[in-house]
């Protein structure tokens, strides 16, 4: 309960609510991040094992990503951009040109060397 009058109360209303946090949430989160500590040190979280729920280590990994986040320290070190989209696509748009000239050869819409002319057009085409 906030009192209007309070100069403490209306700051105190204009900050985030903790409390929201469900308790038994910053309970196993806590256990996490005292497995963590335990093993490593204090604000080392590197806990690969331990027997504690998945979700706490969930909980604490997404507590640790928020406070990097906010102070400046969240490094991104995922690897870049591979080419794996490129080489789908190329085999992607193969497949497209073999069944489509397939299909019209099959209906006899062309002979052998018509076919292979267009075959490679519409495949550079694509590509």
């Amino acid at each position: 309960m906030t009192d209007e009058t309070n100069p403490k109360d209306k700051i105190g209303a204009t900050k985030p609510s903790i409390s929201l946090i469900p308790p038994v949430a910053l309970v196993h989160i806590s256990m996490a991040m005292k497995n963590g500590a335990d093993k490593y040190g204090a604000y080392n979280w590197m806990a690969p094992d331990s027997l504690l729920d998945h979700l706490a280590h969930i909980g604490a990994n997404a507590a640790i990503l928020l406070d990097a986040k906010e102070s400046g320290n969240l490094i991104d070190n995922r690897p870049t951009k591979g080419k794996a989209s490129e080489v789908m696509q190329k085999y992607t748009s193969q497949i497209v040109v073999s069944e489509m000239t397939t299909e019209n050869q099959n209906h006899g819409l062309y002979d052998d060397i018509s076919y292979q002319e267009f075959s490679r057009k519409l495949h550079n085409d694509l590509l």
